[in-house]
C-alpha cells in the first residue's frame, strides 16, 4: 500500500508542476537560459549541415517525409514536422558541439528544440508558450535521464533515449493536453524511445551516434498518438518499482535547464577539460610541441574510453580524446575544420595523438558525473614534466559563458555558411523574442 501511494503522489506532483507552470511565474534567469540554449542550438544545427550524417537524412527525409508545415533551419526548405524535426535533430547534434547536463550525462537540447520548433511552426505557437514548453522539455527529460543512469549499471543509453520525453513533455504544452493526454505522451515516448547504445556508437563510428535527430521526430509521433487516444505504459518517473529511489520534490522549485553546459570544441564533453587543463598549463609555461615526449591524461572511467588514436571518420574523431588534443596542441583549435577527412589523416596530429595516454583515475572517478574533470602530465623529452590542476572545463553552470560568448560562438559557427544579414537577423530576433509576435519561420531569419 505503501509502494502505491508513493507511486500516487510521483503522479500528482508531476501532474501539479505541467498544469501549474506559467510563462509569467518563471524566473528571469530561466528564461534567459532558454534563449541561450536556443540561440546555441541553431548555431549547431547550422553548422552541422553539412556533415556526411546530415546530408542521409536529409536526402531520406525528402523523399519519405515531405511537406510544408516545418522548416529547415539551414536552407528554409520546408518538410512535415516529422522530417523537419528529424533533419535539424541530426544536423545539431552531428558535429557534438550542442548543449548538455551532467546528471543525466547526455544532451537534451538537440532532441528538445528540433521538436518543439518544428510543431511550434505548424501551430504558430507564441513565444511564450514555446519558452513555456522548453522549461518542460529540460525539466521532465533530464529528470528521465538522471533516473535511467543512477539506476544502469552496465550500459550507457544515449541522449535520444531519455531526452524523447522531455520533447514529449514540451509538446504536450503546445498541444495544450489535458494531465491525462501529458502522461500518455510521456508513456508513448518512453515505449517508442530508441535504445541509444553510446559506447557501441563511439566504438564503430557510427552516423547513429545518440539517436537525437530520430527520437526528436518519434517525440512528435508519440504527442500526435497521444492526441488520438493512444494509451502509453505508466512513466518510469512515477512507476511504483521504477522510480524507487528517486524523488520530484523539486519539480517546480528546480529548475533543469540551469544545470545545462555549453561546448566551444566539437568533441565529446569528456574531452573538454583535458583541452582547458593544456590550455591553463600553456598560459604559464613555454610549450614547444615538438618537446612534448608523453602526455598523460588523468580521468574518470567513461573517458577512459575515448582512446582511438587513428579514427578513420570524423564521429571516431569526436570521440577520440588523443586526437582531439593532438589537435589542441598543434593548431590551437579543434572545430568542423578538425574533422575534415583531409585533417583525420594528418599525419602530425596522428604522431601527435600517439603520444597521449588516458590514464583511469579513481579521484576524477568520484567526481564524475557531477563534476567532469581531469589532470594532466605532460612529460617533455629533456626529463622534466609539467602537471595541471585537477580541471572542469568552461560552460558549466559553475562558470558559465555569458550570453555574449554564446553570440561569438554562433557567429564562428555559421560565419560562410549563412549570410551575415541571416545572422543578424537571427541574433535579434532571439534578443527580444519573448516579448515579440514572432513566428517560428520568422525567428528562423527565414522569409
Amino acid at each position: 500500500m505503501k509502494e502505491i501511494n508513493i507511486s500516487f503522489q510521483k503522479k500528482r506532483q508531476l501532474l501539479n508542476y505541467y498544469e501549474n507552470l506559467q510563462y509569467h511565474l518563471l524566473p528571469p534567469e530561466v528564461i534567459k537560459l532558454v534563449k541561450k540554449c536556443l540561440l546555441d542550438i541553431l548555431g549547431c544545427g547550422i553548422a552541422g549541415s553539412n556533415t556526411d550524417s546530415s546530408n542521409i537524412v536529409y536526402d531520406y527525409v525528402k523523399e519519405s517525409f515531405p511537406g510544408t508545415e516545418s522548416s529547415v533551419w539551414i536552407d528554409g526548405n520546408t518538410l512535415s514536422t516529422f522530417g523537419a524535426a528529424f533533419v535539424n535533430g541530426t544536423m545539431a547534434t552531428d558535429l557534438d558541439i550542442d548543449d548538455g547536463v551532467r546528471s543525466a550525462a547526455g544532451h537534451p537540447g538537440g532532441v528538445i528544440f528540433p521538436a518543439l520548433l518544428a510543431e511550434g511552426e505548424r501551430l504558430k505557437v507564441s513565444p511564450t508558450v514555446l519558452i513555456e514548453a522548453v522549461i518542460i522539455a529540460y525539466d521532465i527529460g533530464i529528470r528521465f535521464g538522471e533516473l535511467i543512469f543512477q539506476n544502469t549499471v552496465n550500459r550507457f543509453f544515449g541522449a535520444g533515449t531519455w531526452a524523447i520525453i522531455g520533447a514529449a513533455a514540451g509538446l504536450s504544452r503546445l498541444y495544450n493536453f489535458s494531465g491525462k493526454d501529458f502522461l500518455n505522451a510521456l508513456g508513448i515516448a518512453e515505449a517508442y524511445a530508441p535504445l541509444s547504445p553510446v559506447i557501441k556508437s563511439i566504438e564503430n563510428g557510427s552516423n547513429t551516434k545518440e539517436a537525437m535527430g530520430w527520437a526528436a521526430a518519434t517525440a512528435i509521433s508519440a504527442a500526435v498518438l497521444a492526441k488520438k487516444g493512444f494509451l502509453g505504459v505508466e512513466s518510469m518517473l512515477i512507476h511504483k518499482e521504477e522510480s524507487k529511489g528517486y524523488s520530484l520534490n523539486d519539480l517546480g522549485e528546480k529548475y533543469k535547464i540551469l544545470d545545462t553546459y555549453f561546448k566551444r570544441y566539437t568533441s565529446c564533453r569528456w574531452s573538454h577539460p583535458p583541452i582547458d587543463a593544456f590550455f591553463n598549463l600553456r598560459q604559464k609555461n613555454n610549450i614547444n610541441p615538438q618537446k612534448i615526449e608523453k602526455i598523460e591524461v588523468f580521468t574518470h572511467k567513461k573517458a577512459t574510453s575515448l582512446n582511438n588514436i587513428e579514427p578513420i571518420n570524423y564521429i571516431q574523431a569526436e570521440y577520440s580524446i588523443p586526437f582531439v588534443l593532438a589537435n589542441i596542441i598543434l593548431y590551437n583549435k579543434m572545430g568542423a575544420e578538425q574533422l575534415s577527412k583531409k585533417n583525420i589523416k594528418n599525419k602530425k596530429v596522428v604522431e601527435m595523438a600517439k603520444r597521449i595516454h588516458l590514464v583511469y583515475s579513481q579521484e576524477r572517478e568520484d567526481c564524475f558525473p557531477a563534476f567532469n574533470t581531469a589532470l594532466l602530465k605532460i612529460y617533455l623529452n629533456d626529463g622534466s614534466f609539467i602537471i595541471s590542476e585537477p580541471t572542469q572545463a568552461k560552460g558549466c553552470p559553475a562558470d558559465p559563458f555569458s550570453y555574449q560568448e554564446i553570440v561569438t560562438k554562433f557567429l564562428w559557427q555559421t560565419n560562410g555558411i549563412i549570410s551575415s544579414k541571416r545572422q543578424e537577423a537571427i541574433l535579434n530576433n532571439i534578443k527580444t523574442f519573448e516579448k515579440s509576435n514572432l513566428t517560428i519561420r520568422e525567428l528562423l531569419g527565414l522569409k
